[in-house]
């Protein structure tokens, strides 16, 4: 290639002037549409993320209903006041101090009242969940020193 060539190929013509414009053109509408492509594609996702979001609150709205449903009738039963006919034990604490009433029925011996110990500490032991032994721990300790005191005793 001669020097002549050379020059000449690095003079600018109007035709690749034009042409650099045309590129700069689509370079800039290329990255004008890219940008608006992106934007359309966050504004979906946003949409998306915002109707799980909305679903989800919805799905969590439905399962508390369901809960407060399945639970209802035990909440009713709680919140209507219970008659006890003929008690044979009621413990209750008023004003700091535990209170305890013994209504014996007419063959009940102390023996009885030894058995309804004893259911009281396997219902203590369920609703703990822990062992019926552990339960019978702390009462052997209260038995043999005794730490509570009873308001009203039998």
């Amino acid at each position: 290639m001669s020097d002549a060539d050379k020059d000449s190929s690095s003079i600018p013509t109007p035709r690749t002037d034009a042409c650099q414009q045309e590129g700069r053109g689509i370079y800039e509408r290329g990255y004008h549409w890219v940008k608006r492509s992106f934007a359309r594609q966050l504004e979906r996702e946003l949409a998306e993320t915002t109707a799980r979001a909305a679903d989800r609150e919805a799905m969590w709205h439905a399962c508390e209903r369901k809960l407060e449903s399945a639970l209802r009738p035990s909440l009713a039963a709680q919140a209507v006041p219970m008659v006890l006919n003929k008690p044979l034990l009621v413990v209750f604490e008023q004003e700091g101090n535990l209170v305890c009433h013994l209504w014996p029925r007419e063959d009940d011996t102390h023996a009885s009242y030894g058995l309804i110990a004893c259911d009281i500490v396997r219902h203590a032991a369920r609703a703990f969940k822990v062992d019926e032994d552990d339960v019978c721990e702390w009462v052997d300790k209260e038995r043999r020193k005794q730490t509570t005191s009873f308001s009203s005793p039998s």
